[in-house]
């Protein structure tokens, strides 16, 4: 579980730490204040964690578990 996210030199922000909590999270701002900055930088995060290692069952599980999430809509 990811329990705080730090986020340097990204767009418009300099320093950002972000401590989350159990369950359900909520990213709220005005227009341009830097939400999806937030969002991206912790998907591409968690892209290069599951990429860093050649392995192949690790990403065809992430694949397959996708295409569900992505079915069920």
């Amino acid at each position: 579980m990811i329990s705080t996210i730090n986020i340097k030199n990204i767009g418009i922000i300099d320093d950002l730490s972000i401590d989350l909590n159990q369950g359900f999270n909520v990213l709220t701002g005005e227009t341009g204040a830097g939400k999806t900055l937030i969002i991206d930088s912790l998907r591409n995060n968690i892209r290069r964690q599951i990429f860093k290692r050649n392995d192949k069952k690790r990403r065809r599980s992430l694949i397959y578990r996708s295409m569900y999430i992505l079915a069920r809509k």
